[in-house]
């Protein structure tokens, strides 16, 4: 095997490597973080976001598709772990984008 194939079968296996780690659920470029905490509403009708209480008392605009963000709605009050990207800057506060919603049970305890 001469020395331009091995570097071309190298370069392919980093390329392989490299592809492999790629996460389908998150946006490119963003790295996906865990927030733990109470789903609620928060603003008044009709101008209300769905939104998570971290247990410090921060507070996260969620962002997520509709058949999601009805479950969380039904769920409120109830402890969920988000898997999730930055989002904005909100006048509600920092948004995030919902990549995977888990209820915990017994409140996350």
């Amino acid at each position: 095997m001469t020395l331009r194939h091995q570097l071309l079968l190298g370069g392919l296996c980093v390329l392989i490597a490299g592809l492999s780690a790629c996460r389908p659920d998150a946006a490119p470029g963003r790295e996906t973080s865990t927030l733990v905490g109470r789903i609620q509403m928060i603003g008044n009708e009709p101008f209300t976001s769905l939104s998570l209480e971290t247990i410090s008392g921060e507070v996260f605009v969620l962002n997520c598709d509709e058949a999601l963000a009805q479950y969380l709605q039904k769920n409120q009050g109830k402890t969920f772990q988000i898997a999730c990207t930055t989002g904005e800057m909100t006048p509600r506060g920092r948004s995030v984008n919902v990549v995977k919603a888990e209820q915990l049970p017994n409140g996350g305890r």
